[in-house]
């Protein structure tokens, strides 16, 4: 194939992935993959990109790194990145993918197509929460910052809408997630990840978490609290980059 072929090719593929799009839509084109996002969510979506492929916030240690792991649980998913690049990194990785937001459910499906991995990936859009039932969820004005606690939303963002979502608890989110054992489980929900965890510290046990990675957001889930949840099972290592002080990454490794 010529590069004259190679490109004609390329722009009719592009094509036809731009024109399945709904009109509020739009498709960023990056380094290590394709990324359809709400066009409302053009700045964040960039900036997540590089949280996710260039900064590595997730990635801080080699026993971390995407490809890495082969049974992969991503609670938070927002718009898919973090389960694409896992699933990009390795042939033999598998990602069951966790959002609340049923508008953003549609574009982690769209990302898993677009980047050719979804044969090994499962989205559930559910809410994960401290306990089992039906409940609010607030909505952001940037989706990002939407949230199971209305002040979190409106402390980094504006409330715009709520949702009435079903919430699961770890345990069942893990159970829904066809792993008997899990090799690394992400954890960002806006807030919530303090009681996420307390409530099922059983069910790190249950499904042999072997690494657990969550996103703190100071003022809603406490350092300290989430270090006496996991630091019998868990070596705990900490990172705040002291340029976003109310944010700082938890890196949990079994200690077995």
């Amino acid at each position: 194939m010529n590069i004259i072929d190679f490109s004609l090719r390329r722009l009719v593929d592009l094509y036809s992935l731009a024109s399945s799009l709904t009109g509020d839509s739009a498709l960023l084109l990056f380094p290590s993959c394709r990324l359809a996002v709400p066009r409302s969510e053009i700045h964040e979506a960039t900036l997540n990109y590089a949280h996710i492929f260039i900064y590595k916030d997730y990635e801080r240690f080699e026993e971390f790194r995407a490809g890495g792991s082969e049974r992969v649980v991503d609670i938070g998913g927002y718009l898919g990145l973090y389960s694409v690049k896992n699933l990009k990194a390795g042939k033999r990785v598998k990602v069951t993918v966790v959002e609340a937001n049923p508008a953003l459910c549609k574009y982690i499906y769209w990302n898993l197509k677009l980047n050719k991995v979804d044969e090994r990936a499962k989205v559930l859009c559910v809410a994960v929460g401290k306990r089992r039932g039906w409940g609010w969820f607030y909505l952001g004005e940037s989706l990002v910052n939407s949230s199971l606690i209305k002040g979190y939303v409106e402390d980094f963002s504006r409330v715009v809408g709520r949702l009435r979502v079903f919430k699961l608890t770890l345990m069942d989110a893990l159970k829904m997630s066809g792993f008997k054992k899990i090799d690394l489980l992400k954890l960002d929900v806006e807030g919530s990840e303090g009681d996420v965890l307390e409530e099922s510290t059983r069910a790190l046990e249950e499904f042999d978490v072997e690494k657990i990675v969550v996103e703190i957001h100071e003022g809603y889930s406490s350092l300290k609290r989430l270090g006496k949840i996991l630091e019998e099972r868990y070596r705990l290592i900490v990172v705040n980059d002291g340029e976003t002080p109310h944010q700082s990454f938890l890196y949990a490794l079994s200690r077995r």
